[in-house]
This record gives C-alpha cells, structure tokens and sequence, in this order.
C-alpha cells in the first residue's frame, strides 16, 4: 500500500473507532432505549403478539432508535460546537472536518429511514413520521428554529425527541391497548421533561456564562426547582401508577414486579440510612426510579415473557448485557456503602 493508502485507511480506522464518542453512546444507550423494552414487551404480553412478529419488531427498533438518537445527539454537538470550545469542553466531534460530520449525519438518517419504512407500511404516515421525527430533531439545536433555546417548547421536544418518537412506530401493533399506549406516551414525555430540567439546572451557571438560553435561564433556579418537585414528577408519579395498575389487571402475575421493586426500595433506604439520600432529584447519578425504568421493569416484563416462549431467554439475556455497565455500577455503588457501614462499625464498636 502506498502511503496516501495508509494514511487514507488510518483515517478511517480512526473515524470508526471514534462513533461512539461522536453520538455520545454512552450518555443514552441505557436511559433511552429501556422504554422500547417497555413499551413493546407490555403491547406483546397484553395482546399475545407472535413471536415471529414481536422480535422482528424489536430489531427494527432498536435499529431505528440507536440511529435516531445518534442522529439527534451528533447534530446537537454540531450546532454546539463553537459554543463548546468556548466553554472549555472537550468532545469527539472537535477532531473531524464538518464534511465528515454531515456523511455520519447523513448515514444515521438512511438508516432511520429505512427502519422506518420496514415498520409502516403506509407510505404517506411513513413520510409524516419521518417529516415529524427529523424536524424536530434537526432543528432542536440548529438554527433558525433551535428549540431547545425556546423555553417550554425545548424541554417538550427534547423529550419527545428522544422517548416518544421511537415508540409511535409501535402503533401499528395495537388492538386493545390503546389506552395505555397512550399513557405510555405521557409517561416518558414527563420522564424527559424531568430529566432535560436536571440536565438544565446542573448547566445553569454555564449556560448564563456562554449566553446560552434555556428554559431554566429565562425562569429562574427557584421556580424550575419547584416546578420539578411539585408539578412534573408529582404528575409523573401519578402517570405511573395508572399504568401499573392496567398492567397488573392485563397480564398475569405482573403485580410481583412492583411488589419486588418496593423491596428493592425498602433495602435502598436502609443501607443508604446514615450516608444520604438513595435518591436525588438534583443529580443525574440518583434520580427518582431510574433503577426501576432502567432495569426492574423491562427486566420484569421479559421474565413474564419467558414464561409463554423460552426464546424470550435470549432476549432477558441480552437485556442483562445491554445494562450491564448499570448494574454494575449500581452493584458498585451499594457494595461500597455497605463496606463504610461496616467500617463505620467497626469503629463505633469496636
């Protein structure tokens, strides 16, 4: 090879390797992609849907949501690019041409699109959805539009943006569960709201730095803080339980699993008791039944499956590897408090 041929191939290498950090993987592949999981093993579960039909579909999905959010989270480097150097932060998409941003834009949208296409089979809802899906994630963060600098409409968007878009291509599916579908839908575009206002309230002191407008800039610390507390996740509580209770009165034994998961809560506190607060409202590492959304349900929901098809194992399993730097770090995390109560002990009484 000669050397423009290897410099070519290093080149790319360099680009491949780089994908991940460049569509930020690993700040969503575990917090968005659960309510796929949720959504669709519920739909399957409550209406018997076959397995040839169920695990095609959620191939198609996971497909269409890795390439759409990608989209999403790229494109929103790329119109934060100057705002970020001028901030100080470091990203991947600093080290390659705006020409080679907008190829991997571009690929992502074929992708999506193609999912798409594979899940409707109506070709004018599928342009509409596509014309939905896109627009609003291209033009969250890119001029002239830039949603997410329009205070209300920025946190909606992003939240539909990034839950509730990928699910609509479920709809299809639906016979009698239109009801909690819907439910569904207003579920993850709080569960979005709240966290967009977590991510808002920690960039705050930067954003008013760098000029930068969001909602939480243009209402204030103390209002958003009271907003969140005493509005949306008071909502979103409520929201919940509604769907939990049409699940334990849909599918069979589904009652075990918030039945565990207030066990999971219970031993939380207690080992938690003396070192803070299980969970936080203000911080993106304990918030409020991300363990439940992130791993308990879906994982819960694919245990019941198990039980009408074995091959569903395949798919618990893979789930279990999908979250594995979760748990792991949420094992991490208790083990290590549980060593300091120990300690502590120890100390105390010798």
């Amino acid at each position: 090879m000669t050397k423009p041929e290897i410099d070519m191939v290093d080149s790319l290498t360099r680009f491949i390797v780089s994908v991940p950090d460049l569509v930020r993987w690993k700040e969503w592949y575990h917090s968005k992609i659960p309510f796929v999981f949720i959504t669709l093993f519920t739909v399957t579960l409550a209406d018997s849907i076959p397995v040839d039909i169920a695990l095609p579909r959620l191939v198609v999905l996971l497909i269409f949501c890795c390439s759409y959010l990608a989209f999403g989270y790229l494109i929103n480097d790329f119109s934060d690019k100057k705002i970020d150097q001028a901030a100080g932060k470091i990203k991947a998409i600093q080290n390659f041409s705006d020409s080679t941003i907008l190829s991997l834009l571009v690929i992502l949208f074929i992708i999506g699109s193609a999912m798409a296409l594979v899940s409707i089979s109506n070709t004018y809802l599928t342009i509409l959805f596509l014309f939905v899906a896109y627009f609003f994630g291209f033009f969250y963060s890119m001029p002239p539009l830039r949603f997410k600098e329009k205070g209300v409409w920025g946190l909606v968007i992003s939240s539909i943006t990034q839950r509730v878009i990928p699910i609509l291509l479920l709809g299809d599916l639906l016979t009698e569960q239109k009801i909690i579908f819907i439910l569904f839908l207003l579920l993850f575009t709080l569960i979005g709201i709240r966290w967009i206002l977590v991510h808002q309230l920690i960039d705050l002191e930067n954003d008013l730095n760098q000029g930068v407008s969001t909602f939480v800039t243009k209402v204030g610390f103390p209002r958003t803080n009271i907003l969140l507390r005493y509005v949306f996740f008071p909502l979103e509580l409520i929201c919940l339980g509604a769907i939990l209770y049409l699940q334990i009165r849909m599918i069979p034994f589904f009652w075990i699993i918030p039945f565990l998961y207030g066990g999971v809560f219970v031993a939380k506190s207690l080992i938690w008791r003396g070192h803070g607060k299980p969970y936080l409202l203000d911080t993106f590492s304990r918030q409020p039944l991300e363990d439940f959304y992130y791993f308990y349900w879906p994982l819960g929901l694919a245990f019941l499956l198990t039980i009408h098809q074995p091959i569903y194992w395949i798919v618990l399993s893979l789930y279990i590897f999908w979250q594995s730097s979760f748990i792991i770090h949420q094992v991490k995390v208790l083990r290590n408090l549980i060593i300091r109560k120990h300690n502590n002990a120890i100390i105390k009484y010798g």
